[in-house]
Parts: structure tokens; sequence; C-alpha cells
């Protein structure tokens, strides 16, 4: 059964960007798990509600200022055409932009911030810095230099967590030291790759910066409607339930958020630049199958992962949270399908991004939004923050269902059914395996977590029993993991 896929190397090219790029998500997401640990024991869950709304406006503001020239950078800097000396021309000028904004707001409207006044001066300085490292990070993952892009997330992460640390416990003693140590973190790695792309910034080539913005501007429609699909449920708990529920919601989102994505955001990043690489523009059918491939190892890998968040949802909750945080478990099973699901849309799409549909794309943005801000306003009255979790389930399945019929028109995402029969049995026995778990009274934490542990084994099991994964393919795998070249 051959599974090598059109270009006769995908596992090959798939399993080396994916080890890194795993790795490039393990190292930050291992630091962030321990400033979890850490600062919901420090301060309360009204804090680390103010600090969640403050990251939602870092993001959202970051993303409108760079997000589309990251998307411009990953489409085109494979080319032939030098862009990189107009790219950082250009986020110097936005950069420099905010700074000025950011400084009059702080003479005219940060007294009317009342308790979110601590985070105002860090948080312009995170957008910015947020901003470039996202667009320099996005040079080197078009290289396919997967290696550089995992040292500097690294690097990044271990600032963001010490230096917020120290910030926050010796000098302000507010948590709006961590977002500090995002802001300082995020300057520093943008001089260090800065500083090894050694490209003279001020050149500035009009027709390039005019290929990128015809790619990039258009898709910001697209990248603000994705920023309010994730943050806009913060927003409205803070309204509708209070800061404290956001704070609760918030630390759970960010369990599974740092864990899930661990295995599926790889694959996705992974597939990006291969896919972009082997476009030609009218390779349609080459490229179906590649992106069919590319959504079984996906399926594959993703299921599995899907499943244990939610399985040892309670035990890592009680472990890693502040005991005030602790009911916030319950949404980890549901969140947790909303990610899975959301990131299989990102495969699926691919042809839409291939043929510059950006309008496309909005609209399906849009109506995932709509959906979910009604959802919300719905649920969380009644449900509270659990009401919020299942609003975004909504929004992610109408997406990635607007993904498939879309695809259509432009490079068809196909699945194979037969994966999807398999890994849906396999599924079927973890899920089972983690129920029981739950039934164990006497060990609240131990069984869950012995069970999750099983339930994956007993998946892989079903798996390799279906021959949906063998032992060919496994052994390609793993050694060109080992034998990548930094």
């Amino acid at each position: 059964m051959g599974r090598e896929g059109p270009d006769g190397n995908v596992l090959a090219r798939f399993a080396k960007d994916t080890g890194f790029y795993t790795l490039t998500r393990f190292v930050p997401a291992a630091f962030g798990l321990l400033g979890l640990v850490l600062f919901t024991r420090l301060f309360d869950a009204a804090a680390y509600g103010r600090y969640s709304l403050a990251i939602v406006f870092v993001t959202v503001s970051a993303t409108a200022a760079f997000g589309w020239l990251e998307q411009a950078v990953l489409r085109f800097e494979s080319d032939s055409e030098p862009i990189v000396p107009t790219v950082l021309t250009v986020v110097l000028l936005v950069g420099v932009g905010i700074a000025v904004v950011g400084a009059i707001g702080a003479v005219w409207g940060t007294p009317r911030l009342g308790a979110f006044r601590p985070f105002y001066l860090a948080a312009v300085v995170a957008v910015v810095g947020t901003g470039s490292f996202r667009v320099c990070r996005a040079i080197f993952q078009a290289r396919l230099e997967s290696g550089r892009v995992t040292l500097y997330t690294a690097t990044r992460a271990l600032l963001k967590l010490g230096t917020g640390l120290a910030i926050s416990v010796l000098l302000l003693e507010s948590i709006a030291g961590w977002l500090w140590g995002a802001a300082i973190g995020s300057v520093v790695g943008v001089a260090a790759m800065v500083a090894r792309l050694d490209a003279q910034v001020g050149e500035f080539d009009r027709d390039t910066f005019r290929k990128l913005a015809r790619y990039g501007v258009p898709m910001i429609g697209w990248l603000f409607g994705l920023t309010l699909l994730t943050f806009v449920d913060r927003v409205l708990i803070e309204l509708l339930a209070g800061t404290a529920a956001v704070g609760i919601y918030s630390s759970n989102y960010a369990l599974v958020q740092t864990g899930l994505p661990l295995v599926l955001s790889p694959l996705v990043q992974a597939a990006h630049p291969a896919i972009m690489t082997e476009w030609s523009g009218d390779n349609h059918e080459a490229m179906r199958g590649l992106i069919a491939e590319y959504s079984r190892y996906f399926l594959l890998l993703g299921v599995g992962a899907t499943v244990f968040a939610g399985v040892i949802s309670r035990p890592l909750s009680a472990l890693v949270l502040g005991r005030a945080f602790h009911p916030g478990y319950v949404i980890v099973p549901i969140i947790a399908p909303a990610l899975f699901l959301w990131n299989f849309a990102m495969l699926g799409h691919k042809g839409l991004e291939l043929a510059e549909s950006t309008g496309t794309m909005t609209l399906g943005i849009a109506v995932a939004v709509l959906v979910n801000v009604a959802g919300n306003y719905l649920l969380i009255p009644p449900y509270g923050y659990v009401g919020a979790a299942v609003a975004t389930l909504s929004s992610s399945t109408v997406y990635a269902g607007f993904a498939f019929v879309t695809s259509f028109r432009t490079v068809r995402w196909t699945v194979s059914k037969r994966a999807i029969a398999h890994v849906a049995v396999a599924g079927g026995v973890m899920a089972g395996i983690g129920w029981a778990g739950y039934l164990v009274d006497a060990t609240p934490l131990v069984a869950p977590l012995l069970a999750g542990v099983v339930g994956f084994g007993a998946y892989a099991g079903v798996l390799v029993a279906f021959g949906e994964i063998e032992g060919d393919e496994l052994r390609k795998a793993v050694g060109e993991i080992g034998g990548y070249d930094w």
C-alpha cells in the first residue's frame, strides 16, 4: 500500500518538518505551562482575566497591523524574487507608526483604563514585538528552515517566562509583568532574526511591495475574522459573566491550547510551505493528492491527541492550575475538538490560498464569527463559560464545512473515507477507556491519567490492526527526523 504521495517523498519531508515544528511548539508550551502553574497561584482569577483580555488586545492589534504581511511572506518568500529587504522596511515603518499612536494614547487614554492601566505600555510594545516576530519567523518558515524557527521561538518563550516572572514579582507585583515578558522576548527575538537575515533595512522596492500588498491586504478581513473567532468569547464572557469567569475559562482554554497544538499545528505548519512550493498554477490533481495525504496524517495523529486531551482534562487542570481555576476543566473536552476541526480546515482550504481567493475565505470566517457571537449571546447567560466553549465548537464546525464545500471550486479537499472510518473506531475505543477511568471515584486524578495512556495505546493498536499505520512508514518517518540536518 503506497503512501508516498505525488512527489514520491511526502512522508520524508513531512516527518522532518513536523518533527521540528513540534519542537517549536513544545518548548513554548512547556514554558507556558510552567507560567500557568506559577501565575494562577500568584494571582487570582480576576487578575488572570484582565491579563487574558490584554492579550486579546495585543493579538487583535498585531494581526491587524502585521498579519497581512506575514501571510504574504509565507506565500511569496519561496519565489525567486528577493522580498526580504522590502519586508523588513515595511515592518520598521509599521512599528514606528504603532509606537507614535501608542505614545499619543498614553497621554490621552490611560486615565480611562481603570484596572487595565498597568497593561497599556506593555501591550503597545507587545503589539510591535509580536507582530514583527511573526513576520520575521514567517521568512524562515517559508524557507523551510524549521530548525531556526524552533530556535527563535524557544528563545522568545524562555524570555517571556523568565523576564515576565521577574517583573511581575520583583518590580510591579502585578500580572502585567507577564505581558512585559512577552514584549521583551519578542523584541529580542526580532533582533536576533534580523541579524541572521543580514538584509539591508531601508531598502524598498515598490513592485515587491505592491505584490505583497495585493495578496496580503485582502487577507486582513480573514485574519481579523480569525482573531475575533479566537478571542471574542473572552470579551463576551467579560460582559455577560464577569472578569473572574474570563480567568477560569481562559486558563483552562490555555491548557488545551498549549498542549493539543503540539500535535495539530506542526502538521499544518509543515504542510503549508511544501504545498506552496509544489504549486505550479495548474497542477490541481497533484495538489489534490498532496493535500489528501497530509489530511490523512493529520487524522491519524490529531484524533488520538484530541481524545487524549479530553480524557485527561480534570487531572491536568487540578495539577497545573490554582484551586480557583479547577472547575473550568469541563470546557477542555469541548474546546479540544474545536481546535482539531479548525486546524483540519486549515489544510482543507489550501486550495483557496493557492487560488488567492481571499474574498471567499473572508466570507467563510465572517459566517463562523457570526455563529460564534450568536452562540455566545445565547449560551453564556444560562450556561456561563461552558456555553462559550460550545459556541466555539459550533463555529469551528461551520468553517470546516465551509472549507470542504468551497474546495470544489479550487483544489478539491478529499479525505480518505477508509482513514476516517478507522480513526473513528480507534477514537471511540479510546474515548470509552477514558470514560471508564472517570468511573473510578477512589482515584479521581490518577485513574483518568492512566485511562488516557492506556486508551492512546489502544488507539494506536486499533490503527495498526486495520493496517492504517505501517512499519515501513514509521521507520521512514523516524529515520528522516533522526537524520535531519540543523
